[in-house]
C-alpha cells in the first residue's frame, strides 16, 4: 500500500485538527450560471479527482483506530510530534459521501456558521472535504461549497478545485449518454502509483538557512520581551510606541475558538469605487480591507474595551507567484504564509493601509515570511500552542485572507458570485475576502463569540456597519 510520512506544514494542521487549535477548516461557495444535477456532478467530481488525485488522501494514524481522539492517543501524537501518521489513498469515495443536498433560505450568518460547526477529521476512511449543493428556497439558484480543513490544501487550493470542477462540469455536458457516477474514486482502480508529493518535496520555499535560524532565535528568545517592547516603540521607524498605545488584548488564545459570523457585500459599482480610491492612494485591496477594519474596531470595541490601542494584523500571502514554472505541480498543497504588522489605532485608513502595505511589499519581495513559517520545522507542535496558552498570549486582532478577483469560465459555464468564509483560528476577526466581475465583493466577517458579549452585542452590530460604510467611502467618511 502507498504512503509517505507528513511534511512539516502537514504535521502542523494534524496537530491543530486533533488537538483542537484549528477554526475548522475553509469554505469556498460558488454560484454558477447553470444548475447542476446529480449525474453531470458526479461525472465532472471523479474526473476532478482522477486528475488530480491529492483529494483522494487521508492521513492515518499507524497504530491506532481510526478516528479516535482518546487522550491516550493525542498523547501519542504530542510525543511523535505528529510523525505517528502517514498519507494514504482512503479506500474508495462515494458520491453520497461526499456530496450533500440542504435547502437554505440564504448564505447568511446562521449558514456560515453551521458550515463552521461541521467539523472534517482525519484519520477516517473519508476524504477531507465535501461538497455542498445548496438550493436558495424560493428559486432555481444553486450555491455549492466546498467545505475542506487545512490538513492537505489551502485557501488558493480551493480557489482551484472550484476552477477544476467548472471545467470538468463544462466537459461533462458535452458527453449525450451520462450516467450517475456511485463510485467516484476506487484506491485497487484508480490510484496513481506515485503518492501526491508534501509542498517541502515540490519546492523550497519554506527552506532554512543557518544565519536565518540564528538571528531568529536570537530575536525571539534571548532578547526580553520588555527590552523589545522598548526597542519596538522608540527605535523601529513606523512602529507604533507600546507604552503609549498598548496592544489591544481582549480574549487570549485558547481552545475556545468558536465563531460568529456576518457577510459584507460590496456591489459591482461599490466594489469599483473602492478599488478606485485604492489605485488613487497607492495601495492595494487587502491592505485597505485591513485598514477599514481596525478603524471600524477602534471606533467601536476600542471605545468600551481600551483606550488608544494598538492592532495587531495577520495578513495572509501565497508563495505561488515566486514559481510560475511549477504552477502545474503547486495548483495544490500548502503554500502560504502570514505577514505581521502592528499598527496604532490613531492612523487613519489611508496611513494604516499603507503601513500595510509597506509591510507586504518588503515581505513579499524578501520573501522572509515563508521561511518564518518553516521554523515550524523545528518546535513540537502541541508544546507551541501549550505555551501560549499558559501565556495567554493575546489573540491577533484581525486576520484578511483575500483570494482576490476570480475569473472562472469554461465553454459556457461561469461562476457568478464567489463567497470565501473560515472561522477564526488564534484571531479575534478573520475577514475572507473575493470578488467576482458581476457579483461584486463578498467579505465574510468571522468573530470571536466573546465580541458578541460587548455591549450586548451592539458593538458587533456597530462594526460591520462601520466596516461597510469605511470600504464603500474610504477616507471620506471622515
Amino acid at each position: 500500500m502507498l504512503s509517505r510520512l507528513p511534511g512539516f506544514f502537514e504535521r502542523y494542521f494534524i496537530c491543530r485538527s486533533t488537538g483542537g487549535h484549528l477554526s475548522n477548516g475553509f469554505h469556498m461557495s460558488v454560484c454558477l450560471n447553470k444548475t447542476v444535477d446529480d449525474v453531470i456532478l458526479s461525472n465532472a467530481l471523479r474526473a476532478l479527482l482522477l486528475k488530480h488525485p491529492i483529494h483522494c488522501l487521508q492521513f492515518f494514524r499507524q497504530d491506532s483506530l481510526a478516528g479516535s481522539l482518546a487522550e491516550s492517543s493525542l498523547l501519542e501524537d504530542k510525543k511523535a510530534n505528529c510523525k505517528n501518521y502517514d498519507a494514504r489513498f482512503v479506500s474508495q469515495i462515494l458520491y453520497n459521501d461526499v456530496v450533500v443536498h440542504q435547502e437554505v433560505e440564504s448564505l447568511d450568518s446562521t449558514f456560515f456558521r453551521n458550515l463552521h460547526d461541521n467539523r472534517i477529521p482525519i484519520n477516517v476512511e473519508r476524504p477531507n472535504w465535501i461538497l455542498v449543493v445548496n438550493q436558495i428556497k424560493g428559486s432555481d439558484k444553486q450555491y455549492l461549497t466546498l467545505s475542506s480543513n487545512h490538513v492537505f490544501i489551502d485557501g488558493n487550493s480551493g480557489v482551484n478545485f472550484m476552477d477544476d470542477l467548472v471545467k470538468e462540469l463544462a466537459e461533462v455536458e458535452t458527453i449525450d449518454d451520462r450516467l450517475f457516477v456511485t463510485v467516484l474514486f476506487n484506491s485497487t482502480k484508480d490510484a496513481p502509483a506515485v503518492l501526491p508529493k508534501a509542498n517541502e518535496d515540490v519546492v523550497g520555499l519554506f527552506n532554512l538557512t543557518p544565519w536565518f535560524i540564528f538571528k531568529t532565535i536570537v530575536r525571539m528568545a534571548l532578547i526580553p520581551s520588555s527590552v523589545a517592547k522598548f526597542f519596538k516603540s522608540y527605535f523601529v521607524p513606523g512602529h507604533p510606541n507600546l507604552y503609549k498605545h498598548p496592544i489591544f488584548d481582549f480574549y487570549p488564545v485558547s481552545h475556545d475558538n468558536k465563531s460568529n459570523f456576518n457577510r459584507v457585500t460590496l456591489t459591482r459599482e461599490a466594489s469599483a469605487k473602492s478599488l478606485r480610491y485604492c489605485r488613487l492612494s497607492g495601495v492595494t485591496m487587502t491592505p485597505f480591507i485591513a485598514a477599514c477594519a481596525m478603524k471600524a474596531l477602534d471606533s467601536t470595541f476600542a471605545q468600551v474595551l481600551a483606550d488608544s490601542p494598538s492592532y495587531t494584523f495577520n495578513i495572509d500571502v501565497c508563495g505561488r507567484r515566486y514559481y510560475p514554472e511549477l504552477k502545474k505541480e503547486m495548483r495544490y498543497g500548502l503554500f502560504a504564509s502570514t505577514v505581521g504588522a502592528v499598527i496604532s489605532g490613531d492612523s487613519t485608513i489611508l496611513q494604516a493601509a499603507k503601513k500595510i502595505s509597506t509591510k507586504l511589499v518588503d515581505n513579499l519581495k524578501s520573501r522572509a515570511c515563508f521561511p518564518f513559517a518553516g521554523l515550524l520545522r523545528l518546535v513540537n507542535f502541541w508544546d507551541f500552542f501549550q505555551k501560549k496558552y499558559d501565556n495567554k498570549a493575546a489573540r491577533t486582532s484581525i486576520e484578511v485572507s483575500n483570494v482576490g478577483l476570480l475569473k472562472i469560465n469554461h465553454a459556457d459555464w461561469n461562476v457568478d458570485d464567489f463567497i470565501f468564509s473560515q472561522g477564526v483560528g488564534m484571531d479575534l476577526l478573520t475577514i475572507s475576502a473575493s470578488s467576482t466581475s458581476l457579483g461584486g465583493m463578498n467579505l465574510v466577517v468571522a468573530n470571536h463569540e466573546s465580541l458578541d458579549e460587548v455591549d450586548k452585542g451592539h458593538a458587533m452590530e456597530q462594526f460591520i456597519e462601520k466596516f461597510q460604510q469605511y470600504l464603500e467611502n474610504g477616507e471620506s467618511i471622515y
